[in-house]
């Protein structure tokens, strides 16, 4: 009775571990981005509406002044990293 470890191994091949791997990671990666992503408009939400409260005398001038906020500070990054710095580096610096 002769015993072929080959027919159980799960890969046949070692480039099919590689692309295992490799879908794995890929897979991480994207959804890694996309929870960086949530996480960078939920801050620029939640700065800008706080900036917005700390001094406000009524809500709706809170309202204004974070939707105000929200949109000079978007408007900033983008020029920002059109004309002169990488986007990269703006995410870090706004």
């Amino acid at each position: 009775m002769s015993c072929n470890r080959e027919a159980n191994a799960p890969f046949k091949h070692s480039t099919d571990l590689f692309i295992s791997i490799n879908d794995k990671s890929s897979l991480v990666l994207v959804s890694s981005m996309a929870v960086v992503a949530v996480i960078l408009v939920i801050a620029l939400i939640a700065v800008s509406t706080l900036l917005a409260l700390n001094q406000s005398p009524s809500l709706w001038v809170a309202m204004v002044r974070s939707s105000l906020f929200g949109v000079s500070t978007s408007l900033l990054g983008l020029l920002l990293a059109i004309f002169y710095l990488s986007p990269s580096s703006l995410i870090a610096a706004i």
